[in-house]
């Protein structure tokens, strides 16, 4: 056969169109999709973008098979072809053939996952009733019958059936024939042996107790992975006992296996820890007392708190107080020690942080799980429920969203800066609540943006929920004063507003201006003690070793490894809240003598400004401190504003005039210097062009600096300088 010409090659290849997906298997996946639409088909769970491709492709095979009339009646003579589908067409077929197949396997992982939960779900009340009565039983799998074989107490049936399971333990792993029967979980079977399935249906491997506890201090500790973990444990049982293989001989991952051995190991412990709340009745306060801080939620006696009120860091020493601050004048100012003893509770001090590391990525996990909360977490459902009171708080009172200086300064408020880096997260970081002794309290899961003031007020609200409604709550937050502004002007929590009392945290108070600073840091003011409210940073530290291993982990992982993570780090604190007590009274000690001895020694030096002429005392320091604050107070927003513009007039005005000096300085000592006088020339002609566009922005108050009253006004103003910003 001749080989075509290259003219005819070129020819035919412009005209090549992609064949059409054969009518055989157009047909086989329409009899497939009527089966599913008509119910026959085990694959029944089908979206709307499915039945839409049934019946575009049943129109496909339908005009395939019946070509258009009208075509007929052209007859053979007329120039006109038959249908012939475009390559976008066949594209489209394609894309809607990989669709239904990425759906029918989603919807395969979706039914195995929750064939899986269930059967857990089944099995883990029965499964932690003999954990528990084993856990007696062996002495927490320490003593020397910890691993014998307890199945006759859970069953007495002869009907077994034997089935080779893995067995891996702390210094050995074998592969042993485990008899089971129809009457008991073969899960129950297992843990009659020291041992957990990794499966709640014939499982093939299951880890012993001890090994899983071990890793669980392990975890806790340096935060280990699964993966180099049982890698590690691997290597170290393969030198005491023979490897583990597969049917193809190859090594088995036991990755998989062990991660769910590990859910089901923290999930017994989490249960046990509610069966003891619930025995014991407790409410709210004591379970955070018994979670997080007894220190913070127990119940001290009144009369202990009474007679230790005195000598609690945040009282003021007696002999030499501190600068006080007026009752009359500052609003924000919490009550004294000696007014929370007529409530008989000590006020609970907490602080607020967000961290925005703790980020997830929308590859981590399927959209089809359902999302499990810890008890740790707010819900969901209540952050929503947040949401909407707020936003029906604003249309009620007309609230329109305003600026903030304070909140502008501080980046994590901001959701808008950081768009590029949370759009590929589903969740975008968390909100914390901590105690005083830095004991973790409550978090949120933030999913949209930023720090969105429904995840801290949702936390807030929980909090005065689960306390006594008697008692005084003290809120330290980086922007603590835009959070008391937010719930003023929306009347949020209206009758919670008597005992609650915000301020800023002792770090992040330096960046707000000095008057925020006298009316919210913990510093300045009477009632907060040595707290700084930078506890949550401490926590986010504790925290960070699991910022790389949980972002593409599953959501449902990273909550839970981030819950059972904090109670570690409760725990902890428990332990040593004696400990740390002890350290921060002997602190505070120490800080009220360094005081005294600075007051001592100020109180032998001369008052240069006293009439007549005596040493310092504390009256005139106490007038200094109430003169400050009153300054402050008296001075809006705008009037500083104004002050420091005009001030910064003066400024300008002194740079131009230390120009003109210079040049007639110049002019007559050194005429002869014509480029240096025609620089300054350029140098004056800029700074008054520029004074003159600084005084454009301020009408009809550049001109008091010029006219009759311009020398008080000066001095008014370069006397405002120092009175705003403090030394």
């Amino acid at each position: 056969m001749p080989r075509p010409s290259s003219d005819n090659l070129f020819t035919e290849q412009r005209s090549y169109r992609p064949r059409p997906t054969p009518l055989a298997d157009q047909l086989r996946d329409l009899e497939t999709l009527q089966r599913m639409q008509t119910g026959t088909d085990p694959r029944l769970l089908i979206n709307p973008d499915i039945v839409l491709a049934h019946q575009q492709l049943e129109e496909d095979i339908h005009r395939q098979m019946n070509p258009n009339p009208a075509d007929e009646e052209n007859g053979p003579g007329e120039n006109f072809n038959h249908y012939d589908p475009e390559p976008e067409a066949h594209e489209d077929n394609d894309s809607l053939i990989d669709q239904l197949n990425a759906h029918h396997t989603s919807v395969d992982q979706r039914n195995r996952h929750q064939t899986i939960k269930n059967h857990w779900t089944e099995l883990i009340p029965t499964l932690h009733g003999a954990y528990l009565w084993l856990q007696v039983k062996t002495r927490n799998w320490t003593s020397s019958n910890a691993f014998e074989n307890f199945s006759t107490d859970f069953c007495t049936c002869d009907r077994f059936t034997h089935r080779q399971v893995d067995l891996i333990d702390l210094n050995t792993q074998k592969r042993e024939s485990i008899p089971f029967c129809q009457c008991t979980p073969d899960i129950l079977h297992l843990l009659a042996r020291g041992y957990i399935g990794s499966t709640p249906v014939a499982p093939q491997t299951a880890f012993s107790i001890n090994l899983l506890g071990f890793h669980n201090h392990l975890w806790q500790w340096c935060t280990v992975g699964t993966l180099p973990f049982m890698k590690a444990m691997q290597a170290w049982l393969e030198e005491r006992s023979p490897p583990l293989l597969t049917q193809s001989g190859k090594r088995r991952d036991l990755r998989t296996n062990f991660a769910a051995a590990i859910d089901v190991y923290r999930l017994l412990g989490d249960r046990t820890n509610n069966v003891i709340k619930d025995t014991l009745h407790l409410t709210k306060q004591q379970s955070l007392a018994l979670d997080s801080c007894p220190a913070c939620f127990g119940s001290p006696s009144s009369e202990s708190f009474t007679q230790n009120s005195a000598t609690l860091p945040g009282s003021t020493p007696q002999n030499h107080p501190m600068p006080p601050n007026t009752d009359s004048q500052n609003q924000n100012e919490p009550t004294t020690s000696n007014q929370a003893t007529q409530n008989q509770q000590p006020p609970l001090v907490i602080c607020l942080d967000g961290n925005f590391q703790h980020r997830h990525h929308f590859a981590g996990s399927r959209n089809y799980t359902e999302l499990i909360t810890p008890n740790k977490f707010i819900k969901p459902c209540s952050i929503n429920e947040m949401n909407d009171y707020i936003k029906n708080q604003e249309e009620m009172h007309r609230v329109r969203g305003t600026r903030d200086r304070c909140a502008d300064s501080h980046k994590a408020a901001d959701d808008k800066r950081n768009k590029s880096t949370w759009k590929a997260c589903d969740d975008t970081g968390l909100m914390g609540c901590c105690c005083r002794h830095d004991s973790a309290i409550y978090l949120a899961n933030i999913s949209d943006g930023g720090e969105n003031r429904k995840y801290p007020l949702s936390i807030l609200n929980q909090v005065l929920s689960d306390v006594d409604s008697t008692r005084d709550v003290r809120v330290l937050y980086d922007i603590g004063c835009n959070l008391k502004k937010f719930i003023s002007l929306r009347h949020l929590f209206p009758e919670d507003t008597n005992r609650l009392t915000f301020g800023t945290s002792v770090f992040h108070s330096y960046v707000h201006n000095w008057k925020c600073q006298l009316e919210f840091s913990p510093r300045y003011n009477d009632g907060w003690g040595l707290s700084d409210g930078e506890g949550l940073e401490r926590l986010w530290s504790f925290l960070s070793p699991l910022v790389s291993p949980l972002r593409y982990a599953t959501r449902n992982h990273r909550l839970a490894a981030i819950a059972h993570k904090i109670q570690f780090h409760n725990e902890r604190g428990k332990e040593n809240l004696i400990h740390w007590l002890g350290h921060k009274y002997n602190k505070a000690i120490s800080r009220k003598q360094e005081s005294t001895r600075k007051l001592d020694s100020l109180y032998k030096l001369i008052n240069p400004f006293a009439s007549p002429r005596a040493s310092y005392d504390i009256q005139f320091f106490e007038d200094q401190w109430n003169n400050q604050r009153q300054f402050q107070l008296n001075h809006t927003d705008a009037d500083r504003e104004r002050q420091e513009r005009l001030a910064s007039f003066l400024d300008r005005e002194a740079s131009l005039n230390r120009l003109r000096t210079q040049l007639n300085t110049m002019v007559s000592t050194d005429a002869g210097s014509y480029d240096n006088i025609f620089q300054s020339l350029l140098d004056i002609a800029s700074s008054m062009e520029q004074q003159q566009e600084f005084a454009r922005e301020l009408p009809g108050e550049h001109n008091i600096l010029i006219g009759q009253d311009g020398m008080p006004q000066t001095v008014f103003a370069v006397f405002l300088q120092p009175q705003l910003t403090p030394c």
